[in-house]
């Protein structure tokens, strides 16, 4: 997590990052940009930016959804 602190400037991803990081110290559920709380197993993390998603944020976040990414995939 201290990496992807260290390498960002934007604002709202370092203020995800700081409560997520919380968040993952503290038990096993983070809570999205959406507000909801899931289990940390169910989310998805962006490798760019190190921030935790859940389902419909990450397909929003990552431009597609997971079955446009499985079929470019397979």
């Amino acid at each position: 997590m201290d990496y992807y602190l260290e390498r960002t400037q934007n604002p709202l991803i370092l203020k995800d990052l700081k409560r997520q990081g919380l968040e993952a110290k503290k038990g096993r559920e983070i809570t999205c940009r959406c507000e909801k709380t899931f289990p940390i197993q169910d989310m998805y993390r962006c490798f760019y930016c190190g921030v935790y998603f859940c389902l419909e944020c990450a397909e929003i976040h990552f431009g597609q959804s997971r079955e446009e990414y499985d079929k470019i995939k397979l």
